[in-house]
């Protein structure tokens, strides 16, 4: 949507560590500028559901919570 920006939610492999500023210097060193993500946010597990699915209004939850931000903008 207009105005928006994207934030990624990533899952480490078992035994992986990397911090948010590396994990961010890896996806642009991968994707074109316009592409990136505007933070990456390391966490243990992806929300789903009983079916599997990924719950993406549980992670736009979850950014909320984070930045503190009900306006949907970065």
């Amino acid at each position: 949507i207009y105005g928006q920006q994207a934030v990624a939610f990533v899952v480490l492999r078992a035994g992986a560590t990397a911090g948010a500023q590396s994990l961010q210097a890896h996806i642009a060193s991968q994707l074109a500028r316009e592409k990136c993500p505007l933070a990456v946010y390391p966490i243990d597990a992806l929300p789903r559901n009983a079916r599997g699915k990924l719950r993406r209004d549980a992670l736009q939850t979850r950014w909320h919570d984070m930045v503190g931000d009900r306006d949907g903008h970065a």
